[in-house]
């Protein structure tokens, strides 16, 4: 676990009102981590990567990003009183206001107070017995009776917001309590970095660490799609188009060092530009949603209208099932929705004399494809690794994943 930073010189010092000693807090944090792990293991390992202050700044607890370090500050007093169930809940909630980096989405139109009971709302969906367990905090069931409308549940931060500005003024609560207050301190947000690219960067990081030797059930749905958005920054249409232009690019360069039939290599060859012959692997068994493959087709439309490149359609499942000449098609009756080997698309096209290839699929299958000569593009839809060791990889996205 990362070392402990206590604000205290002396760790002996107490904790008022706790009979804690400050190391006995430092005690009281790991407890709840480990028992983490048998529950959440994604969020143990998560905050196991945080630098831990055990310090009275904060009133509850709180996390921040600065410099490329998440920091977790706990105040002992209050952590050491809770019970151990509030404890990890409390933990959960502050990993997930860094998987959410919260702290650099915020709406500048609003308050930070407005944007902090938003994405307390998110989170506290989640951990039910947290606000069982402290009545008065924000959650959605009180946000919804206080302005007096019917709520989604599990959404993210930003729906809760528009509700809020949405109804700005129309609040009541005897009790004056408004749609709740947050469980843990905000303040220590404005000391860290808010450069949504940074935060991000760091954070992304730090769940591809914390998912290392998870099983698939183990890893929450938004710290896959952080880790897939994340791969996808760069507009996978985008990266796609540039493949296809470098394979062109080397194909021009190929052909004009040939030499010149007649007058050697004193004068150029013909000045005609040839076509790259592009091989499209489509994966099109039962694994591949039709959402993505309509999404994958119509990239290959717009760099057939280039007409850059002479485009070999082949459908394989575990084998070959169709190979055509693509025309620009926007609909195409694919077949198979079988099992998945990608090694028969790939001796396809070798066989076809292709001078690239681009294998789209969700990387599910049962073999270990082996190298070709020619570069391959590997455009897969969903999380998993590309399914050998060579070639490029981009993630195919239809619509961006969401966060808390």
């Amino acid at each position: 676990m990362k070392d402990d930073v206590k604000t205290a010189q002396d760790t002996g010092k107490t904790a008022q009102g706790t009979g804690k000693t400050a190391q006995d807090a430092v005690k009281t944090i790991q407890d709840a981590i480990i028992s983490l792990i048998s529950t959440d293991r994604f969020y143990a390992n998560l905050l196991m990567l945080c630098k831990r202050h055990i310090t009275d700044k904060v009133l509850t607890a709180g996390v921040n990003v600065k410099d490329g370090v998440i920091n977790l500050y706990i105040n002992p007093e209050w952590f050491c009183a809770q019970t151990l169930s509030v404890q990890t809940d409390v933990l959960k909630h502050e990993a997930a206001h860094v998987l959410g980096s919260h702290f650099a989405r915020r709406d500048t139109t609003v308050s930070h107070k407005t944007w902090n009971i938003a994405t307390d709302a998110a989170i506290n969906e989640h951990l039910p017995e947290l606000v069982a367990a402290i009545p008065d905090c924000v959650s959605v069931e009180r946000m919804g009776e206080y302005y007096g409308i019917t709520l989604d549940r599990k959404e993210r931060a930003e729906y809760y917001l528009k509700a809020m500005k949405d109804n700005a003024g129309k609040g009541k609560d005897s009790k004056g309590n408004g749609p709740g207050t947050t469980v843990d301190d905000h303040s220590v947000w404005a000391e860290g970095d808010t450069n949504p690219n940074v935060v991000e960067a760091t954070v992304r990081q730090a769940v591809k660490d914390a998912v290392k030797g998870l099983k698939a059930g183990e890893v929450p749905a938004e710290a896959q799609a952080l880790i897939s958005a994340g791969e996808a920054t760069i507009d996978w249409r985008q990266q796609l188009r540039r493949f296809v232009s470098s394979a062109q690019d080397y194909l021009i360069e190929s052909t004009r060092s040939k030499r010149n039939r007649r007058y050697g290599l004193i004068y150029s060859g013909r000045r005609i530009e040839p076509k790259l012959k592009l091989g499209v692997c489509v994966d099109t068994s039962g694994s591949v949603s039709n959402e993505m493959l309509a999404a994958f087709l119509s990239e290959m439309k717009a760099i057939y209208k280039t007409g850059v490149a002479e485009i070999v359609l082949i459908e394989a499942d575990c084998v070959v099932q169709n190979v055509v000449e693509y025309k620009g098609e926007s609909e195409l009756p694919f077949s198979g929705r079988g099992g998945t080997a990608y090694q028969p698309a790939l001796d396809k096209c070798k066989e076809l004399g292709v001078d690239a290839a681009i294998y789209f699929g969700d990387a599910d299958c049962a073999d270990r494809p082996n190298k070709p000569k020619f570069p391959v593009l590997w455009a897969i839809a969903g999380g998993q690794d590309r399914p050998a060791a060579f070639g490029n990889l981009i993630r195919v996205e239809s619509k961006r994943a969401r966060a808390i």
